[in-house]
């Protein structure tokens, strides 16, 4: 495996982020606050350093002597808790993903019950949505989609495509030039919109607009490559997060080695949800209306 993928192995993890508390080096990947995974992307010594228990931890230091050792920055009494893997190839990217899944359990084993509930939840939500694209069998559902943010005092839908403005006939025809660089507005980008949908019961439960480029002084100040929103009922369940992963993948699709987001700075769940997938803060300022905003951008290499 090479570092990009073992750190989206790691990031698929329910409430998995990257995090930089010791600077630039070691990647670290943490659940509730707490590392379970750190990578240390040296060119002549590439490694990680997970968690374990006990016995685990031995397993595998047995298993694979010299490549797999006790965490070496780690106190003394604390070393049997930790393994660094030096990723040399011999240990195979099956046995990697194994170590990794351990370790992300060891530590939220450890947390309590109800925020490991609150992950088993959002583990579920993220293999219970997709991202589909706008077709017409989907207006009834759209429409009822819309009016739950209107009847909640919300007259803008973020991500949604100017759907918040528009009936869906005339959106869906908007939105279909939009896709198409070759008929895309010339004041926008080509750009392709996505319903989020929930497999259980096909209820659309958000909706994520992905920007092919920021060719628009609008999206490069403030707008960025993607814009979404979850329905009122649905908020707080950890739709956000998988959506915002699964535009991410997109986005790779595109070429796109980082995407840019922004958000208002009060907006803390926004906040979460972009740190979780990797959003580093790189600016702060003052939105068109007035409010401060946050910009953002995630590697997607």
């Amino acid at each position: 495996m090479t570092m990009d993928e073992i750190i989206n192995y790691c990031l698929s993890k329910p409430g998995a982020y990257i995090d930089f508390p010791f600077g630039s080096i070691p990647i670290c990947v943490k659940v509730q606050k707490r590392l379970f995974a750190q990578m240390y992307p040296h060119k002549d010594d590439c490694k990680i350093t997970l968690n374990c228990d006990r016995m685990t931890g031995e397993f595998y230091r047995n298993s694979y002597p010299d490549t797999v050792v006790r965490g070496y920055h780690c106190p003394r009494n604390l070393q049997p808790y930790f393994n660094t893997i030096h990723l040399n190839g011999m240990v195979s990217g099956d046995e990697l993903k194994a170590m990794i899944d351990h370790s992300y359990s060891t530590v939220v084993r450890k947390l309590p019950k109800k925020l490991q509930k609150e992950l088993e939840l959002e583990g579920d939500n993220m293999t219970d949505i997709t991202l589909e694209l706008p077709t017409i069998e989907h207006e009834s559902m759209a429409n009822q989609f819309k009016d739950e943010f209107f009847e909640n005092n919300e007259r803008v839908i973020n991500g949604s495509a100017l759907f918040d403005q528009m009936d869906y006939k005339k959106w869906f025809d908007n939105n279909e030039r939009n896709r198409n660089p070759a008929t895309v507005s010339n004041d926008w980008v080509a750009a392709s919109t996505f319903f989020a949908v929930r497999k259980s019961d096909n209820k659309i439960i958000g909706m994520i607009d992905v920007r092919h480029n920021l060719n628009n002084k609008f999206l490069a100040d403030y707008g960025g490559h993607i814009g979404y929103a979850v329905r009122p009922s649905e908020r707080r369940k950890g739709y956000a997060t998988s959506m915002l992963k699964m535009a991410l993948e997109y986005a790779k699709s595109l070429s796109l080695n980082r995407v840019m987001l922004g958000c208002y700075a009060d907006n803390i769940a926004s906040i979460k949800t972009i740190v979780k997938c990797g959003g580093k803060l790189t600016e702060s300022k003052q939105y068109v209306d007035g409010k401060q905003m946050n910009v953002y951008w995630i590697e997607v290499k």
